[in-house]
């Protein structure tokens, strides 16, 4: 929680913990982390990154990328697509997004950018 706290007063709303993005709802506009600069940089950073257990290990939810929703997006998107045929486990899996939260907490707004990235 204190971590959460923390990166949160940073202006930093997004935090991986694990395969999961937790996400703050900061009450205020944020249009500027959806801009589309931002999600062609997040396609930019994914594509980079060769469809294989490097992809997952280098931009999935345990790298060194920023948290975003955009980045989870990607990240599903791309692991639906690996292709890597000695390891059973990661032969183009079917993906699925949760989310949860309070009444009023930015599940609708979450939805629909990671549908608008998507798309």
């Amino acid at each position: 929680v204190q971590s959460l706290r923390k990166r949160y007063l940073e202006g930093n709303i997004y935090t991986f913990a694990a395969s999961t993005l937790l996400a703050i709802n900061p009450f205020k506009d944020c249009s500027p982390l959806y801009s589309k600069d931002v999600m062609t940089e997040y396609c930019i950073t994914g594509e980079k990154v060769e469809f294989s257990r490097k992809y997952l290990k280098e931009y999935g939810p345990n790298s060194n990328i920023a948290p975003h929703v955009f980045a989870f997006a990607d990240f599903a998107f791309r692991s639906m697509k690996i292709q890597d045929f000695s390891d059973k486990d990661r032969a183009m899996k079917n993906q699925s997004i949760i989310i949860s939260g309070n009444s009023c907490s930015g599940k609708s707004v979450a939805a629909n950018h990671i549908v608008s990235y998507l798309v």
